[in-house]
């Protein structure tokens, strides 16, 4: 079994490799990676990425203070139908268990329709982060009367708070309301006036509706609930629109917009730390990355980190940010060895913290 699984796997990944490039230039750093396919991978995977996502999905994004996107779009029947075949083929040389799961893939063939699950949704996917606000979150304190252990009580505070929108578009809207229906008897999700609330989704709500054959999920209610597309001051840039239309997938970080909602929310900021946030606020422009593109059997990939001095050397920025990385965490390293304490008589003594 172990020789059949490594010849296999030798047929599968002969002639696969990967290669990496990091430049650094005047003005930017960029990373490109490539991967070049073996024949059998080629084959499964190779049209995996001729999609692009949505340009629809645009108009539900404010984009006046974008912290930063991820956007992919690839054909789900290909990813996979390509994904089972190759657990199939390893599953079956491997462990007892393996091959009752390979051989239950099969059964589950015959009464699952593998086409109508997976065109349940086209396969573009974008989420975006937009600003951040002040919401009422959930949290769980333990509640203790002296020794006595009473339970959990569920509470609620204020917290600043990344506000988001997820965008997909939908295959098949009739199998899609099979799924809602089934969420809702199970109560995974909870009704509203033409949205729903999806249940137990972490410490802050999350909503969900359905508009022009796009499924659209966000922490913002005033956004699912009444407005849409009518809320947007401030469109995506044109530009970055442009990146998810001549790639299948795209992360986009805007250094600036991040540092001025750190600074402009969070109150506990040291001076030091506030000096360090301004630094980089100087040095770092965007980051973006794009790919994978096919060009023969080879997968491209390329990221870019952008800088604000278009005449300095990269490598000169990095290092900075290096050295303020390392210094951040000296800080937090010396912040949990030594505690100070304030004895009776005023004085201030050093005291270890205990390791947990």
């Amino acid at each position: 079994a172990t020789e059949r699984f490594a010849t296999r796997l030798k047929s599968f990944y002969k002639d696969y490799y990967d290669h990496i490039i990091f430049t650094v230039n005047k003005g930017d750093a960029k990373v490109t990676y490539q991967t070049y396919l073996s024949e059998k991978i080629h084959q499964i995977f190779g049209n995996a990425f001729n999609t692009r996502i949505n340009p629809d999905f645009y108009k539900y994004v404010e984009g006046e203070k974008l912290l930063g996107m991820y956007a992919a779009s690839g054909d789900l029947k290909v990813l996979g139908n390509g994904l089972m075949e190759l657990y199939k083929n390893f599953s079956e040389d491997l462990t007892k268990e393996g091959k009752i799961i390979a051989a239950s893939m099969d059964v589950a063939s015959i009464f699952l329709d593998e086409e109508d699950i997976l065109s349940v949704m086209k396969g573009d996917f974008m989420i975006a982060f937009t600003s951040v606000k002040e919401l009422e979150v959930q949290y769980t304190d333990y509640q203790y009367d002296g020794d006595v252990y009473l339970g959990p009580v569920k509470k609620t505070r204020k917290e600043i708070t990344p506000m988001y929108v997820m965008t997909m578009t939908i295959g098949n809207a009739e199998n899609l309301q099979k799924f809602i229906k089934l969420g809702n008897v199970l109560g995974g999700f909870k009704q509203l006036d033409g949205y729903y609330e999806i249940q137990e989704a972490g410490k802050v709500r999350n909503f969900f509706t359905i508009d022009n054959n796009v499924l659209i999920v966000s922490n913002d209610e005033e956004l699912i609930s009444k407005n849409l597309q009518k809320s947007r001051k401030k469109s995506v840039e044109s530009r970055i629109q442009k990146l998810t239309q001549d790639n299948p997938m795209l992360v986009y970080i805007n250094t600036q917009n991040i540092i001025d909602a750190i600074l402009s929310n969070a109150k506990e900021l040291s001076a030091e730390e506030k000096k360090d946030l301004l630094e980089m606020k100087k040095d770092l422009g965007e980051f973006q990355m794009t790919g994978p593109l096919l060009q023969g059997k080879t997968f491209n990939s390329e990221g870019t980190l952008y800088l604000n001095n278009k005449k300095e050397n990269s490598l000169a920025a990095l290092v900075r940010l290096f050295n303020r990385f390392v210094k951040e965490r000296r800080t937090e390293y010396a912040k949990v060895e030594t505690a100070v304490e304030e004895p009776a008589d005023g004085k201030k003594k050093k005291k270890k913290k205990k390791e947990h």
